[in-house]
């Protein structure tokens, strides 16, 4: 196996997903959305109320990191966060209605997205690029 090549293949699909959600953010109606706000929001919406620890775990970033990032959807009050009546030291982070129209709008454009994306693939040849992605998905969490 050609070693260089493969990191190339590595590297180039993180630079398409960061592409993919920097065009969403672009494209959104919220222009102060950051390439991974997106995504961000989808998880809050998805598993609300989240706990930060939860949605910094599921992301794969430091807990201090995303405290930035959702300090700006709070402040674009697309989220909310409470502290758990319980433990003070535990804090949820739920979804506005505004934050959830942000969603649906994303989801809106990431079809759009999508189908400028596969212009020109069969559907067989999406298909084997996904099983191609999960097995690579499946040899890295080994």
């Amino acid at each position: 196996m050609d070693h260089h090549r493969s990191l190339l293949v590595l590297q180039s699909f993180g630079k398409l997903t960061h592409q993919l959600f920097q065009t969403i953010a672009k494209k959104g109606k919220q222009s102060d959305l950051t390439p991974e706000s997106p995504f961000l929001l989808h998880i809050i919406d998805k598993s609300q109320p989240i706990t930060q620890k939860d949605i910094a775990s599921r992301m794969g970033i430091r807990p201090a990191t995303l405290t930035v990032r959702l300090q700006r959807l709070e402040k674009l009050k697309l989220i909310t966060r409470s502290n758990d009546p319980e433990d003070k030291r535990v804090q949820y982070v739920s979804i506005t209605p505004k934050g959830h129209e942000m969603v649906m709008e994303c989801y809106r454009l990431l079809e759009e997205v999508s189908e400028e994306a596969f212009k020109g693939f069969r559907e067989d040849e999406i298909i084997q690029m996904f099983d191609y992605i999960q097995r690579i998905k499946q040899n890295i969490e080994k």
